[in-house]
This record gives C-alpha cells, sequence and structure tokens, in this order.
C-alpha cells in the first residue's frame, strides 16, 4: 500500500489504512470523506469507523462506507454488511460519505444522495480504508463539512493517514521525503523465539534517522524515546548508539552501505554490529516482546535491506531473508518493502 496525502496506491492484497490525526467529533469541524476512485476493476472500501490505530482495519469496523467493487459497481456498506446497490460509478468520480445536518449518515455520489442511514452515530469516527485488490487507487481524499461535500465545492483539509497496514513486503526499507516520521514492524522480537534483532543499511549520510528495538506495537507513533536499543544514523557521516533516546556510545562514522545491526545476543544481552563488528553490549535487561521501529528526523533519510536477524545470522556475510514488513507508517508513505515520509509527526 502506498498512501500519501489525500491518496492511497494498493500493491498487495488485503490492506488497509487509519487516519487518526483528525477524528469526526459531534459539533466538530470535519463530519465525513469525500473520495475519488480512479480505477474501476479493483475493490476497496473507504469510510467512517470508530477503528483508531490499534489494530488493522477489517471492512466490519467501517461504520459507514462505500465499496467500490470491481466492474465498476458501487455499494452502501456498514460493518460489513451491504446495505444499498447503489449502481455504478466511474473512476474520478467523487464519492462523500459524511455525518449530515439532520445527525445521520448521508452518501452522496458527484453531489447526489444515495442513501440516508438508519443506524445511530456513535463518536468519534476516524477516516478507515480496507482494500482487496492490489491495484486499487483513490485520489482527493479530504475531510468534508456539513457545508463542502459537494464535487465544487470540496473542503481543502487533505487526509494524513497515520497508520498503513499492510500484506506483502519482500525487501525492507524506507525513504522519509519530509521530517520527523516513524514506523513499526509488525513481527515482535520474543525471548527464545526465531528473530533475535533487526539489521539494515542506510544509503546516504547526511540525514538523521533511528532504527532499532522498542516496545512500541502500532498503539502510537513512534518517538526516539520509544526506541529502546538503536543505532542513531546522523548526518556528516556520525554514528550513534541511543537507548531510550539517551545517547550510550558515539560509534565513530558510517558510510552509505553499511550494515548495522541490533540484537539480542547468545548471552542475552542488546549487542551492537558495524559490518559484523561489535560497537558495543547493553548492559540493561531485555523486556518482551520488542519491536522494529523507526523514527525519521530528516528528509530524503533512506535505508534498504531492512531484515530480522537471528542470533546465528548477524554477519554481513550470512543475512537473515526474513525482511521486515512494517506495520504501521506514521504519515507517511508505505509500498513494497519500502516507507516514504511525506509530513512531519
Amino acid at each position: 500500500m502506498t498512501v500519501g496525502s489525500g491518496s492511497f496506491a494498493g500493491t498487495g492484497t488485503y490492506g488497509g489504512a487509519i487516519d487518526s490525526s483528525n477524528s469526526i467529533q459531534e459539533s466538530g469541524t470535519y463530519t465525513g470523506v469525500a473520495f475519488k476512485p480512479q480505477t474501476t476493476d479493483s475493490r476497496f472500501t473507504l469510510g467512517l469507523g470508530t477503528e483508531s490505530s490499534s489494530s488493522s482495519v477489517a471492512e466490519s469496523e467501517i461504520s459507514y462506507g462505500f465499496r467500490v467493487h470491481s466492474d465498476a459497481r458501487l455499494y452502501i456498506v456498514e460493518s460489513g454488511s451491504v446495505k444499498v446497490y447503489a449502481g455504478t460509478y466511474q473512476a474520478d468520480d467523487e464519492l462523500a460519505v459524511y455525518v449530515n445536518s439532520a445527525g445521520s449518515v448521508e452518501y452522496l455520489q458527484n453531489g447526489i444522495s444515495q442513501w440516508n442511514s438508519t443506524v445511530a452515530v456513535t463518536y468519534p469516527l476516524y477516516v478507515n480504508l480496507y482494500t482487496v485488490n492490489t491495484d486499487a487507487k483513490a485520489t482527493d481524499i479530504e475531510y468534508v463539512s456539513t457545508s463542502s461535500v459537494g464535487k465544487n465545492n470540496p473542503s481543502s483539509a487533505s487526509l494524513f493517514w497515520r497508520c498503513a497496514y499492510k500484506n506483502n513486503i519482500s525487501t525492507g526499507s524506507f525513504t522519509a521525503t519530509s521530517t520527523y516520521g516513524g514506523a513499526i514492524a509488525v513481527r515482535s522480537i520474543e525471548q527464545n523465539g526465531t528473530y533475535s534483532g533487526v539489521s539494515f543499511k542506510p544509503q546516504t549520510t547526511a540525514n538523521r534517522f533511528t532504527l532499532g528495538l522498542g516496545a512500541e506495537d502500532g498503539s502510537g507513533a513512534v518517538a526516539e524515546a520509544d526506541i529502546s536499543y538503536g543505532f542513531r544514523v546522523h548526518s556528516d557521516a556520525r554514528l550513534y548508539i541511543v537507548e531510550s533516546g539517551s545517547v550510550k556510545v558515539y560509534g565513530g562514522s558510517y558510510e552509505a552501505g553499511d550494515e548495522l545491526v541490533v540484537y539480542v545476543n547468545s548471552e542475552g544481552s542488546v549487542e551492537y554490529l558495524q559490518n559484523g563488528i561489535s560497537q558495543w553490549n547493553n548492559t540493561v535487561a531485555v523486556t518482551y516482546p520488542l519491536y522494529v521501529n523507526l523514527y525519521t528526523v530528516n528528509s530524503d533519510a533512506k535505508a534498504t535491506d531492512i531484515q530480522h536477524v537471528s542470533a546465528t545470522t548477524v554477519s554481513k556475510s550470512n543475512p537473515s531473508n526474513a525482511s521486515v514488513f512494517w506495520k504501521c507508517a506514521y504519515k507517511t508513505n508505505t509500498s513494497t518493502g519500502s516507507f516514504t515520509a511525506t509530513s512531519t509527526y
């Protein structure tokens, strides 16, 4: 799934996204969401639901939504059940799901009402997305108010996705394009589990990010202080070992393409490697589970080959092939094996 400011494009089957940076509140600024599907042969459901970020989105969690189907079919669905077959749609039709002035959820297609829901609204609501097909795509995803739901008078409040849930990632990577982003991986690091850490390769020496292991599992955005054990890749090719936001060791310099590893070694302590050479051993007892956490500061920060490792596969010549796939990417674009930050925090 690639998500950006006011858009998404599917890259694998059964994905989803959430925007919890804004909520739909009773008497609030926004009352719903408008969007424009860009194809007529792929399926997704977009609308309003109660899911705010804690888990991936299922269609049943979207309380009020348009299901854009293949063969240009359009359905109104509520909590996973079809309420109305709304006929057909065309690419670039504007679809809107919003709470109208009467307090009921109304569904519009190009400014024409298709249905009024009879289900009482429970606040807060969030913009939720569920995708089925690989090439599903929509643009102009914007918050609307009661007075700005028509096609000729859209809201200017572009939507920023908070979490983008994926199913398929082949080669782990990320590219930041703006300041203060982050991401969280799905797999957990458990005591005596399959994986014991993460390896990655920074691709620039002029931008800052921190990548390592932390307790953040997807319930909130990542701050550097949430990363219990990590390498801070700094500008000017400086390398630091940081734990919970505090610098523990200045690791000297690094080059683009260096392999950096943060993992729990066979003695049970967290060890930091640069190109297979140990840089430091942590003395703090490990608390499980841990997750691969990422915090980016600079635009254009980039890393590739982000992979889970085990205690026996941490050297550069023998990397793990268990590529990290991201569960949540906060205000970022995510795609197969990558993410791109698009906004702050």
